[in-house]
C-alpha cells in the first residue's frame, strides 16, 4: 500500500508541475484527444489516418486545435469502438490530478482502517 501512495503522490505532483508550466504558457493548440475520459496520444501516417493509439497522461498528448482535434477525435476509437472526443489540456490535468488525489484518499482511508483493526 505504501508503494501505491508513493506512485499516486509522485503523479499528484508531476500533474501539479504540468499545471504550474501550462498556467505561465500561451496555448496555440491546446486540445487533445481521449476516449472513455482517457487521453490518448497516436501516430498520423501521410494519408492523415490515426494509426497506433495509446493512452498516455494529458500533458504529454498531442495537442491540436479545436478544428484539428475535433476531426481527429472522429476518426478515433478505443478497443471497444467508443469515439475519441476533444478535451482542452488543462480541463484533462485537472481530472488527472483529481483521480490522483481520490485515489490518495481511498489509500489513506484503507491505511487507517488496517491500523484501527491492528489496534483491535
Amino acid at each position: 500500500m505504501k508503494t501505491m501512495m508513493l506512485t499516486a503522490t509522485e503523479a499528484v505532483r508531476a500533474y501539479e508541475m504540468a499545471l504550474a508550466r501550462l498556467d505561465r504558457m500561451t496555448l496555440v493548440a491546446p486540445y487533445l484527444v481521449e476516449c472513455d475520459g482517457i487521453p490518448v496520444t497516436f501516430d498520423v501516417d501521410e494519408d492523415g489516418y490515426v494509426t497506433a493509439v495509446r493512452r498516455c497522461a494529458p500533458h504529454l498528448a498531442r495537442s491540436f486545435t479545436r478544428l484539428d482535434a475535433d476531426r481527429l477525435a472522429s476518426t478515433v476509437r478505443n478497443g471497444d469502438g467508443t469515439r475519441g472526443n476533444v478535451v482542452h489540456v488543462r480541463d484533462a490535468v485537472h481530472k488527472a490530478l483529481d483521480a490522483e488525489r481520490a485515489v490518495m484518499e481511498t489509500l489513506a482511508s484503507f491505511a487507517s482502517l488496517s491500523e484501527l483493526e491492528e489496534i483491535m
